[in-house]
């Protein structure tokens, strides 16, 4: 079965449906906190197009400012921030300094592009 790509988030609740997040709740800064406090407690996903839109969105300063207020990652430490998130982007196949979606390679700590990977 495969994924709806308008789907950019994932919540497991409520059950046992969960809540599919879009384009209109990414593009709310206090809902992208909400996701990223789920994401924390492992409650919900943000998939690599959802990363992707998030990134185009806010942008990196952007993203910091949002986890300060989530607390997601080190809220005190924007560069540890900035690193988790890259990292955490690019687990869930998107890596947004070379803008490829792929798998995410634990040894090389890379995305390897699938079918090119670039996002045009």
């Amino acid at each position: 079965m495969t994924r709806d790509t308008s789907i950019l988030a994932w919540r497991i609740y409520p059950a046992p449906e969960g809540t599919e997040y879009g384009t209109e709740e990414l593009r709310n800064a206090t809902s992208v906190e909400m996701i990223f406090d789920y994401c924390q407690i492992g409650e919900a996903s943000i998939f690599a197009t959802g990363w992707k839109f998030l990134f185009d969105t806010y942008g990196m300063h952007g993203l910091i400012e949002i986890n300060k207020r989530s607390g997601w990652f080190d809220e005190k430490d924007d560069g540890e921030a900035e690193q988790a998130i890259l990292h955490r982007s690019r687990i869930c196949g998107y890596d947004p300094e070379l803008g490829v979606f792929g798998s995410y390679d634990e040894a090389t700590g890379a995305v390897n592009p699938l079918d090119g990977g670039r996002d045009a």
